[in-house]
């Protein structure tokens, strides 16, 4: 990364040591309403983050998904005008979730061992002879 020669002049500060910097993970702004814990792809751990941010003094609704302390790329930003709509809709599809699953401790149930309709096997694992055909026909 370039520096200005006289970074230390013109700021007072000490100019960020080349190639050690290491930048840091932002701190998230505004007011934080939900984050849900969940896994991604290789089981990297994400945050999906619900808040109220600002911008030039307009405030929004912003949904987006941290991964590693960083914002990723993935989310929206809702109008606080277009809340209400959204809202709406929101709840008309939590009306179609289905319900958590119960938590239960017990084995999932065993997969059948056969399709139904399959016909039974030999002893000596042969399947049966075919039936209904007439090689001499032909």
């Amino acid at each position: 990364m370039w520096t200005n020669p006289r970074y230390r002049e013109l700021t007072g500060r000490e100019p960020p040591a080349r190639g050690d910097a290491v930048a840091e993970a932002p701190a998230p702004s505004g007011e934080t309403l939900a984050t849900l814990l969940r896994r991604g792809p290789d089981g990297v751990e994400q945050r999906l983050r619900v808040a109220v941010e600002s911008y030039e003094g307009h405030e929004y609704v912003s949904v987006r998904l941290w991964s590693g302390g960083w914002p990723t790329p993935k989310g929206c930003s809702i109008r606080m005008a277009e809340l209400p709509v959204v809202i709406a809709a929101l709840q008309k599809a939590l009306g179609r979730a289905e319900p958590p699953p119960e938590p239960t401790r017990e084995a999932p149930p065993r997969r059948r061992q056969r399709p139904e309709g399959r016909a039974n096997w030999s002893e000596g694992g042969s399947p049966p002879a075919p039936q209904g055909h007439d090689d001499d026909a032909y």
